[in-house]
């Protein structure tokens, strides 16, 4: 009987030891959390207290405190909030911190008449030792002034709670202590700071790596000493232990918001391809800074590199709303939308764009986009005429914008302004080798067939890859000068460069069958019929009859 009773204290003993043992670590992680406000300190603060309040559920301080913590993450509301406090009241009528946490949850939901109360509760629990539920009533007291009629009552009482609450936190035990141990801690970061400081300025990038690992197991501030780390590694030209440090300040608390700036840095430095997680930078910087237009900009180019276009769309859609007048965002934005097929609204923004005109040259290109889309997607040729003359008259020395406007007038079979704006690009850049082809191809239509030949050549002298060009002069050989032996040279040539050019077997065969080569034309033909399935450049049955005149009695 005595040995089980001694049994049974013993447990009771244990179980209030270990009861000790979690609500000091609460506690402590609780201050370092009020200390230091990172996201690792308020996770240790909450667990500690679901231990406590699950060893012993009659400890009032575990429900305010969890209703603190939780709300501060955002896993309860303020509704669970005041719950939770009321449970601790109700466990101990006489908590001052109760009290005073059930005060500032009933003010942040709009209840200043009892927010007042508990304060006042709370007041007159420890009136010479009160500071903190004084300040918490002065300042309910002006917010229900600024809500409501202040009357002369209310703004007494504030003045007077603000003025014996601040004289009273010099002699608050609970508030000096957590300033003490702020000032403390503050000290030895400084301290720290100071010393490694010095070493990094000296070199000494071992002496400082070590210093700084010992702050960190010293003070408690990872995130501040992974970063120094992190910094040295860098400047040493170490990005993959830069990356690791930054990490691991992070990881002790991801509320760093210059860390993950700095992380942002070095990935888009070092490891570009690593898109995925500069984005994950670039959406954590975000939610600090929610009103940076520069940074949604930077997302966006980020998600154009995924792929990702409507993630883009946004991106750009909400940097421009940010900063509207912003010609940059306004472009890249018509640039997503292009590739959406939402031409109507790209067109909207590329002209917003181009009316703000921050620099001629820049928005000389714009145009270029714009008058592409006006040609290409809506078949208006004058819009996209005016929108090329626009770009040259924005930048007079932009020759793929005479190219374009040329290519127009030649589609459109105005051939003297198509050979004037292809002369015009060549004036400004001369080693352009497709406007030469452009102009040969012109020249030939106009029955210009030395100059048309020239220009070729000189298209396959800036170029000697141009098959196209190859093609072209063997056309000019073959049907302008009848030199079918040479042109077929040429046609031989573009097809060494482009095994899979229909047009260059088609005009080999004509090459052959002018110089009574019937095998060989017929070789060239069926070649061209047989690609032509796949690329449909050609009528078919006009190579179906060449090959059957070829044989033909």
């Amino acid at each position: 009987m005595l040995k089980n009773l001694a049994q049974h204290f013993q447990l009771k003993n244990n179980e209030s030891n270990e009861t000790d043992d979690v609500l000091r670590l609460a506690k402590k992680s609780y201050e370092n959390f009020v200390l230091q406000s990172s996201t690792r300190n308020l996770d240790d603060a909450i667990s500690n207290y679901m231990k406590l309040l699950d060893i012993d559920p009659s400890i009032p301080e575990s429900y305010y405190r969890l209703a603190s913590l939780l709300w501060q993450k955002g896993e309860i509301d303020i509704d669970a909030a005041i719950e939770q406090c009321q449970n601790s009241i109700e466990l101990d009528p006489k908590s001052i911190n109760a009290k005073i946490h059930l005060g500032f949850f009933l003010d942040m939901a709009g209840d200043f008449d009892g927010a007042c109360h508990e304060f006042e509760e709370a007041i007159d629990l420890n009136r010479f030792f009160s500071s903190r539920p004084r300040l918490g009533l002065a300042l309910v007291l002006i917010k229900k002034m600024r809500a409501t009629n202040p009357t002369f009552e209310d703004f007494s009482k504030a003045v007077q709670n603000l003025l014996t609450g601040t004289v009273m936190s010099l002699w608050d035990y609970s508030t000096l202590r957590i300033l003490y141990r702020s000032f403390i801690n503050n000290f030895s970061v400084f301290v720290y700071n100071l010393v490694g400081n010095l070493l990094n300025a000296m070199k000494k990038y071992n002496g400082a790596v070590k210093f700084y690992e010992n702050a960190l197991e010293k003070t408690g501030y990872s995130d501040v000493f992974y970063t120094k780390i992190g910094n040295i590694f860098l400047e040493k030209g170490d990005p993959h232990l830069a990356l690791d440090c930054y990490q691991k300040a992070l990881d002790a608390n991801p509320d760093n918001a210059q860390v993950w700036v700095k992380m942002a840095s070095l990935l888009q430095t070092y490891y570009r391809d690593d898109t995925e997680q500069i984005i994950k930078c670039y959406q954590n910087i975000v939610d600090f800074d929610p009103k940076n237009a520069s940074i949604f900009y930077e997302l966006g180019h980020l998600y154009i590199r995924l792929e990702d276009i409507f993630n883009a769309v946004y991106a750009f859609k909400k940097a421009v709303e940010l900063e509207p007048d912003n010609p940059f965002y306004r472009n890249s934005l018509g640039y997503v939308l292009v590739q959406l097929s939402d031409f109507d609204k790209a067109i909207e923004e590329y002209q917003a764009a181009i009316k703000l005109n921050p620099d001629n040259e820049w928005t000389s290109i714009v145009c270029q986009a714009l008058a592409a889309i006006f040609y290409q997607v809506k078949g208006n040729t004058d819009a996209a005429i005016a929108s090329y003359k626009t770009s040259i008259m924005f930048d007079p020395k932009n020759a793929e914008a005479y190219i374009s406007l040329g290519n127009i007038y030649h589609d459109k079979n105005i051939l003297d302004k198509a050979i004037e704006n292809y002369c015009q690009a060549i004036t400004l850049d001369p080693d352009i080798a497709k406007v030469y082809c452009n102009l040969g191809l012109a020249l030939w239509e106009k029955d210009h067939v030395e100059e048309s030949i020239i220009a070729y050549h000189k298209a396959i002298e800036l170029e000697d890859e141009y098959h196209i060009a190859y093609n072209n002069l063997g056309v000019a050989y073959l049907d302008g000068v009848g030199m079918p032996d040479l042109a077929l040279e040429h046609f031989e040539i573009a097809l060494s460069k482009n095994p899979n050019y229909t047009l260059a077997y088609y005009n080999a065969g004509r090459a052959c069958e002018t110089m009574k080569d019937q095998t060989k034309a017929a070789e060239y033909y069926q070649r061209a019929l047989d690609l032509n399935i796949i690329t449909e450049d050609l009528d078919a049955e006009e190579i179906q009859e060449r090959i059957f005149n070829l044989f033909e009695a």
